[in-house]
């Protein structure tokens, strides 16, 4: 009878389940050493550009500043003149605004919705009477009659939501009316579009000349080996390494004395 030798590896199951841990550590290794790069690429790419995007679209800025305004203007239908309480609200907000020094960043985002009305909320509250007057709406229109203007209390009422489009619509070159419709800015204030078209043109440009410079030189890396390989490596680091050291000695280099 022929005796059979057993396989030094075990059955075929047993080999299987060696080969199938082989690979699972080599795929945790790989993982390992993936990690730090998308650790990294996640922390300095991704969350800042999630961040921007939120800051496009969400903006509490003057809820925050001007909490009875936000309440209350709401209930306005844009046509006419609002009611007492909301001039009210409105006086009291800035005065309580310009006490918790937050009027600056209320007048930064209202001369954003509509150009000059900055002045408007800084000047206001330095000039509400200390006592209730009869009237807050002709208090407040003595101060300064935009606060009889329709456009004034509707970008107000724009301003006083947590989700805007105006940050997006401004970089499209677009802007809202006063009725709530979309339009086109003054020919004088289109900006944006010209600059994303320029910067696309750029990026195209670029990524073509890479393609057509440095193709060849992956495919010729692809194909090579042994010391050849290390050398075309070394040429291709070489630029990023000189200015990666220059980076570090401008950082790190003292900065020259002041002039006597």
């Amino acid at each position: 009878m022929s005796q059979v030798t057993a396989s030094p590896f075990g059955s075929g199951r047993e080999l299987r389940a060696r080969l199938y841990r082989v690979e699972r550590r080599q795929r945790l290794v790989s993982l390992g050493l993936a990690a730090p790069l998308v650790l990294f690429l996640v922390v300095f790419f991704v969350l800042p550009i999630l961040q921007m995007l939120a800051a496009a679209w969400y903006d509490r800025s003057v809820i925050d500043s001007m909490p009875r305004t936000t309440a209350v203007i709401h209930q306005w239908d844009g046509t006419g003149l609002p009611d007492e309480a909301i001039y009210e609200a409105i006086a009291l907000d800035l005065v309580d605004a310009r006490a918790a020094r937050s009027l600056a960043v209320t007048a930064r985002r209202m001369n954003q919705e509509l150009p000059g009305a900055r002045s408007l909320f800084l000047r206001t509250p330095t000039q509400v009477p200390d006592e209730a007057p009869a009237s807050w709406r002709d208090a407040l229109l003595e101060i300064d009659e935009r606060w009889g203007d329709r456009e004034h209390l509707v970008a107000l009422q724009r301003a006083a939501r947590p989700l805007t489009d105006f940050y997006m619509l401004t970089a499209l070159d677009l802007e809202r009316t006063i009725d709530g419709g979309i339009e086109r800015r003054p020919a004088g204030e289109r900006l944006y579009l010209q600059l994303i078209g320029r910067t696309l043109n750029i990026a195209l440009s670029v990524t073509a000349i890479c393609l057509e410079k440095r193709f060849p030189i992956a495919l010729l890396l692809a194909h090579v080996g042994g010391m050849l390989l290390n050398i075309l490596l070394i040429l291709v680091l070489l630029p990023f390494v000189i200015s990666f050291g220059f980076s570090i000695w401008a950082a790190t280099r003292p900065s020259a004395p002041p002039a006597p």
